[in-house]
């Protein structure tokens, strides 16, 4: 949705001694460098970049979204049974994400599709309408819902390095738990969630947490009294 806030894991990845993940705001290739040397993180994951644009891990050249797709549709084929038909229309909505808003009538064929044939018979059609348009100008499914967060593609980052508790207290809609009544409630710096130590009535901001500024003893009972 927004930018991803690579402080916070920065902390979490100092503070622990297990294997650390680094995930949000990874749009390319150079994105996932710099989360590695800023966060310290043990490796990089993708969720949104990479269901449009699976070839997010390789840096040799920008790979043609309507190519890889056919590719996909080629793997589809040779691997029957990997993935139905529903899950392949969702795909292929991704991948094709640039070139179905403007060609609505693909849009409305491919969504309506009822065989691995129909789909093909889009590919190929956006293929031809596109052709010419340089391959990194038909991606742009991870920034589905910048315009209505008054976001820009290449003018805003997606990430940023604000302390997280600043971050949420200037954007609040990014914390999305302190909406829900039901999980969360915001007291002043503080946010307490339904997690197995908040129900204790344990209070801390994150900060406190990851800085060690926790009693110990008060987290074993609130443990404790979940458990029971």
């Amino acid at each position: 949705m927004g930018a991803a806030n690579w402080e916070i894991i920065r902390k979490v990845k100092q503070a622990l001694s297990i294997p650390v993940i680094v995930n949000g705001g990874m749009s390319t290739y150079t994105d996932c460098l710099k989360a590695l040397e800023y966060t310290g993180c043990d490796g990089v994951m993708s969720s949104e970049s990479i269901l449009e644009y699976p070839a997010l891990f390789d840096n040799s050249r920008i790979y043609d979204l309507d190519h890889l797709a056919m590719e996909y549709l080629e793997m589809v084929d040779s691997y029957p049974g990997e993935a139905d038909l529903k899950n392949v229309r969702s795909h292929m909505h991704k991948f094709l994400y640039t070139g179905l808003k403007i060609h609505t009538d693909l849009r409305d064929k491919l969504s309506d599709s009822k065989s691995l044939d129909t789909i093909k018979e889009v590919v190929r059609e956006i293929t031809l309408r596109r052709n010419g348009i340089p391959p990194e100008k038909k991606i742009g499914w991870y920034y589905r819902y910048w315009n209505s967060m008054s976001l820009e593609k290449g003018t805003h980052p997606t990430f940023v390095f604000t302390d997280w508790n600043t971050q949420i207290k200037e954007i609040p809609v990014l914390n999305k738990k302190s909406k829900s009544k039901d999980n969360t409630k915001k007291l002043g710096d503080t946010v307490v969630n339904d997690c197995a130590l908040a129900n204790g009535a344990l209070e801390m901001d994150l900060g406190g947490f990851l800085d060690g500024n926790v009693d110990e003893e008060e987290c074993k009972q609130c443990v404790d009294k979940n458990a029971n």
